[in-house]
């Protein structure tokens, strides 16, 4: 006999003997479902400072501040033009290089202190807009 006949005949032999103990088997077999207990969950509130937020990631916080130095270059490059100003009401129309600093440093810093992983993710987006903008502007498209 091949190896091929050896390994059929094994496997029928192998169903047989289920097919004959399985009346055995099903005797002692419970299929009760045993009762779970309760499952407990935390009520979810948004904004709400007292539970746990998981900080940015290392690799996050570098990438917020360099894009938060590439928007502060992109937007003093920018207001080079006399033709451009600057639209966030907090830093005035047209800010000097030291008040662009200065309020990047400040926001920066409240931003990586305050902000959780997923809020620091969408500010690297929203940052990674300006600087897109930035150099529409720069370019004048």
């Amino acid at each position: 006999m091949n190896e091929k006949t050896k390994t059929i005949i094994a496997f029928i032999v192998f169903g047989l003997l289920l097919a004959v103990a399985q009346p055995a088997l099903s005797k002692n077999l419970d299929l009760t479902i045993p009762e779970q207990p309760a499952a407990k969950f935390e009520k979810v509130t948004f904004f709400n400072t007292t539970y746990y937020r998981e900080p940015p990631t290392k690799a996050q916080t570098m990438v917020f501040w360099t894009l938060t130095a590439l928007d502060a270059y992109t937007t003093y490059e920018g207001l080079k033009n006399p033709n451009v100003y600057e639209v966030n009401p907090l830093m005035g129309s047209n800010p000097s290089l030291g008040q662009i600093i200065a309020f990047k440093a400040i926001t920066g810093k409240l931003a990586i202190d305050h902000l959780s992983k997923n809020q620091i993710h969408g500010a690297n987006a929203l940052l990674t807009y300006a600087i897109y903008n930035n150099n529409q502007i720069i370019k004048g498209n």
